[in-house]
């Protein structure tokens, strides 16, 4: 890719960001990624043991990663991330985070965002294939403590999971999120 294709790449990626963090997270409403097409929300099911699960094996990943966050377990967290955030620590915001659930999460199909993992991302790093490559867009609410009784504040944020695996045989692993 040459450098101007990277640059413009870049200015889609920042201007989509800036977008969704205007408009914050997209509940009950219908999200659409930036080719107008709708995404595709994970709805979960019930099991036979009565237990809610995703359909998506790859967006389970990511609600087991929000569940070790409330349970504040540093190494559980580390099994639903690929092993490059083994290598350094990670403040993971136990101290003032209190909680933290999701709203929703959404697969995003959209190539442009897909294409700034694979080429300008991470997956120019790792060499991950587009096919082994699931983007989700999470909406979650944080309340944070202030240190003072009864004054919590409660955040609704949405971030960008890029969920990988090695092949189809291979678990999907989180490797990548933020705004």
């Amino acid at each position: 890719m040459n450098a101007m294709k990277a640059k413009h790449l870049f200015f889609v990626i920042l201007f989509v960001s800036g977008v969704i963090s205007i408009t914050g997270c997209t509940l009950g409403k219908d999200f659409r990624s930036t080719s107008g097409k709708p995404v595709d929300t994970i709805v979960p099911e019930t099991s036979n043991s009565g237990q809610v699960e995703y359909r998506d094996p790859a967006a389970r990943v990511i609600e087991l990663h929000f569940g070790y966050l409330n349970m504040e377990d540093s190494e559980k967290l580390l099994g639903t991330l690929t092993s490059r955030w083994s290598e350094n620590p990670v403040d993971w915001g136990f101290e003032s985070r209190k909680s933290i659930k999701i709203v929703s999460i959404s697969e995003v199909t959209d190539e442009v965002i897909r294409e700034a993992y694979l080429v300008g991302g991470m997956g120019s790093i790792n060499g991950t294939s587009g096919d082994n490559l699931k983007v989700y867009y999470v909406c979650f609410e944080a309340v944070y403590s202030t240190g003072f009784e009864g004054s919590d504040r409660t955040e609704t944020e949405a971030w960008w999971y890029y969920v990988i695996r090695d092949n189809e045989e291979s678990d999907w692993l989180i490797d990548d999120f933020g705004l």
